[in-house]
Order: structure tokens, then C-alpha cells, then sequence
């Protein structure tokens, strides 16, 4: 039935597993973030997740972020996108922009969801 054995087959299972699971993934091609400050949460860097104001285009949106340099811009869902900039102000100054503009109801950091916990 199968080309190895059932216990052959069960013991490549877990060596692929626990490989997977111990890797970072950093490979040399990869960029890694710095840690973020104490008292900033974990997040992707430059990446925001944007809901627009109800009627408002994306375009418009984008638009306060010129400054920044928009990278790209993704729908994830209806009126919310996911956006990147070149030049990250951080936090508090990206939900200020938020605040600010009509066309945004709500700003927020792309954040990181650990599925293990750190070693």
C-alpha cells in the first residue's frame, strides 16, 4: 500500500515536522526585522491594515499616505486594505493620519501572530 513502511512513513513525518517547527525561516535571501521596542507590539515593519470611511475610494485614502511613499496596497476584505510604505513614521503617526482623514475610519499596525511560543 504505501512505498515505506508504516513506521518508516511515521518517522518521516515527524523529522519533516520538527524541522519545519524549528526553523525561523531567516534563510539568507530573508530580511529580519529588528525587535521592536518594549513597548511596541510586534509587527510586520512599514505594513498598516487601513479600513476606509464608508463611500470613500482608495485613491483618496492613499493619498494621505503619499509622504510615505505607498509601496502597494491589497483589499483584504470589503474597505479594509493592507498597505506598505517605504518610509514607516511609526505608529502614533500613522494613526494620527488616520484620525485626520475623512476618507479612513480606522488605521492599525499589521501585527505578528505567533503560533509557537518563543524560545
Amino acid at each position: 500500500m504505501f512505498p515505506l513502511s508504516l513506521p518508516a512513513a511515521l518517522m518521516l513525518i515527524v523529522v519533516l515536522l520538527s524541522s519545519a517547527a524549528c526553523s525561523n525561516g531567516a534563510g539568507p535571501s530573508r530580511r529580519v526585522a529588528a525587535p521592536p521596542a518594549a513597548d511596541e507590539p510586534e509587527r510586520v515593519p512599514g505594513q498598516y491594515i487601513i479600513r476606509l470611511a464608508q463611500g470613500a475610494s482608495l485613491e483618496a485614502a492613499l493619498a494621505h499616505f503619499d509622504a510615505l511613499g505607498v509601496k502597494f496596497s491589497r483589499r483584504i476584505m470589503k474597505d479594509y486594505y493592507l498597505i506598505e510604505v517605504e518610509r514607516d513614521p511609526g505608529i502614533p503617526a500613522m494613526l494620527g493620519i488616520g484620525e485626520a482623514a475623512a476618507e479612513i475610519d480606522n488605521v492599525e499596525p499589521n501585527l505578528i501572530a505567533h503560533t509557537m511560543s518563543p524560545q
